[in-house]
């Protein structure tokens, strides 16, 4: 089973695709739960979670072979932001 994590993202998605296509098993790891049934088929199951909390992670680790980020740097996390460090920011 992989793991994918930004698995909405421009990268993400297509490593997704390709895995379910390819009749892969897939642990699709999302920020935003409007997206996870969007990506969900029988062989990819997303889950919503905070990458910054690290043991949740640990947990899905365990469940998988091969782990793919496609996240960026913490310094580069904006969703949906100005990127100025404002209120509206999510880091």
């Amino acid at each position: 089973m992989f793991i994918v994590l930004g698995a909405t993202g421009h990268i993400g998605s297509e490593l997704v695709n390709l895995l379910d296509a390819a009749g892969e098993k897939v642990i699709a790891i999302v920020h935003d739960a409007g997206k996870a049934d969007d990506i969900r088929t029988a062989s990819v199951e997303p889950i919503v979670l905070d990458v910054r909390k690290t043991a949740p992670l640990h947990a899905l680790f365990r469940r998988g072979a091969a782990p793919f980020s496609s996240i960026r740097r913490r310094s580069e996390w904006r969703y949906g932001c100005s990127g100025n460090g404002d209120s509206a920011c999510h880091y």
